[in-house]
């Protein structure tokens, strides 16, 4: 075997890939490498690309596609010579999240604050489509970045403790079997409807759409007992309406939350939820 630095430039990446036979079929972690290169986000962190005796790339394909994507270049070791026989030993461990990497860093509950940090990201960015339903994206996740996302963690730390705080202790409070939203769905709509400064108001209609405390007669716990008849009978319901639910039992609560007996939900256009005040 040799090893040499190497500048990989587009160019020399596809004559790489020339050889790129009888490796894993691309997929979306290229998309990822590419964005975080078009993004100034992609570091050099010593990860070599390997060819085999043969020409054969046996590691770094996904990283060469990006390069020619993003028409980006940098500095990589290349290890040529390698037995053909390889690639059982090669990338068997799982990549770091960005769980594990805010969880290295230091920071508690990595898990839940990455799943939360990546919803309110695709926010801000128009990259999601459903709020509350199962993995509705438009572009999913893979555009968040490791790297990005701590840089995000550490500049709003404060704001993203008290945001999933306060989700995680509405959710402790309904039944595990009485549960329509899980943690980051309510720490999303918690911040779609306040931001980072939401005020006992947002949290307060929070506790009434997730079922903490009903009031007989709105819109808030129609919502509640229409979701939660759902679930419990197994009835798929799109997530745009789940969506429009909601954002009117909101605009329903800072209306003066006059009673109610049943909400006409929109299935085709995006509500918009009204500000407090």
């Amino acid at each position: 075997m040799r090893a040499e630095i190497k500048l990989i430039t587009p160019e020399f990446a596809s004559e790489l890939l020339k050889m790129n036979i009888g490796n894993r079929k691309i997929n979306h972690q290229k998309d990822n490498y590419s964005y975080m290169m078009k993004n100034g986000e992609w570091k050099e962190n010593g990860e070599p690309i390997i060819v085999d005796v043969n020409g054969f790339v046996k590691d770094g394909q996904h990283r060469l596609s990006a390069v020619i994507e993003s028409n980006y270049s940098y500095l990589c070791p290349v290890i040529y010579d390698v037995n053909p026989d390889v690639m059982d030993t090669i990338d068997t461990g799982s990549n770091r999240s960005l769980g594990d990497v805010l969880q290295l860093n230091g920071f508690n509950q990595s898990n839940g604050l990455a799943s939360l940090l990546k919803a309110v990201y695709q926010y801000e960015k128009g990259l999601l489509v459903g709020f509350v339903g199962n993995g509705d994206r438009g572009k999913k996740d893979k555009f968040l970045s490791n790297n990005k996302g701590l840089e995000i963690a550490k500049e709003k730390q404060k704001e993203l403790k008290k945001l999933l705080t306060t989700s995680t202790n509405i959710y402790n409070k309904v039944d595990s079997k009485l549960r329509i939203l899980n943690v980051t769905q309510i720490g999303l709509i918690l911040f779609i409807l306040g931001g980072y400064d939401f005020t006992h108001e947002h949290v307060n209609f929070l506790k009434n759409i997730t079922g903490v405390k009903l009031s007989e007669g709105t819109a808030s716990t129609w919502v509640y007992k229409k979701l939660l008849s759902n679930k419990l009978n197994k009835v798929s319901v799109q997530s745009l309406w789940k969506n429009n639910a909601i954002v009117k039992a909101w605009n329903c609560y800072v209306g003066g939350d006059i009673p109610v007996t049943y909400l006409r939900i929109d299935n085709k256009t995006q509500e918009k939820p009204l500000k407090l005040g």
